[in-house]
């Protein structure tokens, strides 16, 4: 019978997708004011970034790299940042927090022309990789990022 047939690999893909699923980053998005572009929201948080100290790694340009190919999509970037000295602090104690860093914001426009910023949560990783919500480090990372994109989506 084709139903007995499959009906252990499917049992199998349903565990391994409910028990992956926790594990995934959970992703937090800001619908920014009116307008905020999203050339102008990278602006402000390249620039608080480095009024605090830290380092803006890279600026992602989707749009354009997309557009190199002669395709075309709505306004999306991304900025990639941090700073050695927090992320240094949680490297001691757990390298595999790396995937989550440096820190990164999108910014995309979509369907509708509204703006979006959205970030995966540290809290949420730091739960996947055995730190607790308390984590000084972990907490600061949420705070910035959560103090970014509001300043960002407020224009």
């Amino acid at each position: 019978m084709i139903v007995s047939k499959f009906k252990q690999p499917l049992w199998a893909i349903f565990f391994i997708v409910a028990f992956a699923l926790p594990a995934a980053a959970m992703t937090v998005s800001k619908q920014a004011e009116d307008g905020v572009t999203v050339a102008s929201a990278i602006a402000a948080i390249k620039t608080a970034v480095e009024d605090a100290g830290a380092q803006v790694f890279a600026i992602v340009n989707f749009q354009k790299g997309v557009e190199s190919v002669g395709e075309t999509i709505r306004p999306t970037t991304l900025i990639i940042f941090g700073s050695p000295k927090i992320g240094g602090t949680i490297f001691r104690e757990g390298q595999r927090f790396g995937l989550y860093l440096p820190l990164k914001i999108l910014a995309h426009e979509d369907a509708d022309g509204q703006v979006w910023l959205s970030y995966d949560d540290p809290l949420h990783a730091a739960r996947i990789h055995g730190f607790t919500d308390d984590h000084p480090a972990v907490k600061n990372m949420h705070n910035v990022l959560t103090r970014l994109t509001v300043l960002a989506s407020d224009g």
